[in-house]
């Protein structure tokens, strides 16, 4: 009886098998072509990432580009509108910020600048610490010109000129060129601030150059300070064989200004005149 019944089963499943193949064949259709991705292609496939990270790269790219040029034009721009104004007002200039005054007369020497400072604190180690209520210092010893120094020496400014943008990174789209404007006025802003910065640098040196020999002067007065000593050599004449130099001398410092002691200080006093 086993046997009978499996036999009978052995005969069913002969009968459904070839179907059961022949319908799986048929779902399955015909064998693909397509081949397994080299190395290469797995790790740098072409997917829409790729395309949107080499859009990202020039992006980048494009607004360093766009935010250097801008700043450069925009200082460029701002310091040579300042040094035509400057320029055109030159003869008040010269009158209000003069350092003739600080040209000894018999020699080509600029007096020392000196800075000052109040109520200074400082702490040595736990234990101690010092304290000044006024203090002076030379901030610009005393040196020899050929001629006073002027405004233009402190605020004429060098405007640059912009460097050109490398014809890669040029918008070439509506895109690319509307974030190129934004950027470059962006940047534009950004150099006009650093044009007014340097101005406002070189007016306060301007500025300090001038009370510092004013300072001077005063403590001059005041004997707490003396004047730089300088010495002029004789008269010389030099010839070569196609040179000849008569009266040739030399300037030179041969001592800086220097602070007294308090035993040669005395009171300053000032006279309005009526």
């Amino acid at each position: 009886m086993k046997n009978r019944i499996a036999a009978l089963a052995f005969f069913v499943l002969s009968l459904i098998l070839p179907g059961i193949a022949a319908a799986a064949n048929a779902a399955a259709g015909p064998p693909s072509r397509q081949t397994l991705p080299t190395l290469g292609q797995a790790e740098h496939p072409k997917s829409p990432s790729g395309r949107i990270r080499k859009r990202a790269l020039r992006e980048a790219a494009q607004k360093k580009a766009a935010l250097t040029w801008g700043a450069q034009a925009g200082y460029a721009k701002r310091t040579e509108l300042r040094n035509r104004w400057l320029r055109k007002n030159a003869g008040t200039l010269d009158q209000v910020f003069t350092f003739r005054p600080f040209v000894a007369s018999d020699a080509h020497v600029l007096l020392p600048s000196i800075s000052s400072g109040r109520r200074a604190f400082r702490l040595e180690d736990p234990g101690s610490a010092d304290s000044t209520l006024v203090s002076y210092r030379v901030h610009e010893p005393a040196r020899i010109v050929s001629i006073p120094p002027t405004f233009r020496d402190y605020l004429i400014l060098a405007p640059g000129r912009p460097k050109k943008v490398n014809p890669l990174l040029l918008p070439k789209n509506a895109r690319e060129e509307k974030s190129w404007k934004k950027w470059t006025a962006k940047g534009w802003k950004t150099g006009e601030r650093l044009s007014d910065r340097a101005f406002q640098i070189g007016t306060r040196r301007l500025v300090r150059a001038i009370e510092g020999r004013i300072r001077f002067y005063e403590l001059e007065l005041s004997g707490q300070i003396e004047r730089p000593v300088w010495a002029l050599s004789p008269a010389a004449t030099l010839r070569t064989g196609e040179i000849l130099e008569i009266g040739d001398t030399t300037l030179r410092i041969t001592r800086p200004a220097r602070f007294t002691s308090s035993e040669k200080w005395k009171p300053l006093s000032v006279e309005e005149k009526q």
